[in-house]
């Protein structure tokens, strides 16, 4: 089994995502470097993929040298993380291509392990899939520990095969690839898992109790029936943003599917919601991708079908 994939960041610059539809199994994203910055196209990059279909994963890039450094990159990096839902791995990207941490009080490799270590391990206790980037001599020589032996590795070897000796998920095999939709030179991957299944699978599905205040678990399954109002549309009029009519508003913008809503009142556009002022009812099955506290809710859930999601207050139906 293998899967086609790219790696994309900032810099591969503006790409036609309906040119690159088809034509990739999956991409991984960089979000994020350091301690802490965002990749200025990360953001555009994942709603494209989104629309068109890609599964994807994403990829901080790290320059920690010790573990308070080490922690700020996970806390930024899962932070931007609750905010999508991949289904490829969330990655640690551990090189130093650029050369800043040689010259920068380069750590030990003890010291590299423990970052490792510790970054992976606040990924998996988030609800995700972890992943350690690096090339085969980082890791057959700085990385080799028997600690990081139970992470899923992204092996980067330009070559026409990989000869790392020890159990990797994904081989980049080049950084000049080519692929429809992106100009210039693109890095290449195989994927010799199905991580869009095994994620998937590993979420769990025990239904959440009826009642107010709960405590909830990522990938419990709830079942919505919510009458809300359009209070935001984009230009494109393919994102919208709601509130309850109870006058509470939601967080942010949403994706909906046109089989998990009903127009109630106002004007329908190309299976999508194109008016602010329409009533909305939102109905279907959905998975919980994150929590979060608030003060006017004890809890809410962000809730998602596939790459729909929203926030919502604890009043929900059991799935049978």
């Amino acid at each position: 089994m293998k899967f086609k994939g790219i790696d994309i960041s900032k810099h591969n610059g503006n790409i036609d995502f309906n040119q690159l539809k088809g034509n990739v199994d999956f991409a991984i994203v960089r979000t994020s470097f350091g301690f802490f910055n965002e990749d200025s196209k990360y953001k555009e990059y994942i709603v494209e993929l989104e629309r068109i279909g890609i599964p994807y994963g994403l990829y901080h890039y790290s320059y920690a040298r010790n573990l308070e450094e080490a922690k700020t990159e996970a806390d930024g990096f899962l932070n931007i993380a609750k905010n999508y839902h991949p289904s490829y791995p969330l990655v640690l990207d551990m090189e130093d291509a650029d050369h800043w941490k040689e010259n920068n009080g380069n750590p030990s490799n003890e010291m590299y392990i423990q970052i490792c270590e510790y970054f992976c391990n606040r990924v998996e206790e988030a609800g995700y899939y972890s992943m350690i980037y690096a090339n085969k001599d980082w890791l057959e020589n700085k990385l080799n520990d028997s600690r990081l032996d139970r992470f899923d590795k992204w092996l980067a070897q330009w070559s026409s095969n990989p000869t790392y000796n020890k159990p990797f998920g994904m081989w980049q095999y080049t950084s000049g690839g080519t692929v429809p939709g992106i100009s210039g030179r693109v890095d290449m991957n195989i994927a010799y898992k199905d991580y869009k299944a095994i994620i998937n699978a590993s979420m769990p599905t025990t239904p959440v109790e009826k009642g107010g205040d709960q405590i909830l678990r990522v990938g419990s399954v709830v079942r919505i029936d919510r009458l809300l109002t359009v209070t935001g549309v984009d230009a494109k009029n393919n994102l919208i943003a709601i509130e309850e009519l109870t006058g509470k508003p939601t967080a942010s913008y949403h994706w909906f599917d046109p089989t998990n809503f009903e127009v109630v009142e106002g004007p329908k556009k190309n299976q999508q919601i194109n008016t602010v002022g329409c009533k909305v009812r939102l109905h279907g099955d959905y998975k919980v991708l994150g929590l979060t506290k608030t003060e006017d809710w004890a809890c809410k859930l962000k809730i998602g079908n596939r790459t729909n999601w929203v926030w919502t207050n604890p009043c929900y139906e059991v799935q049978d």
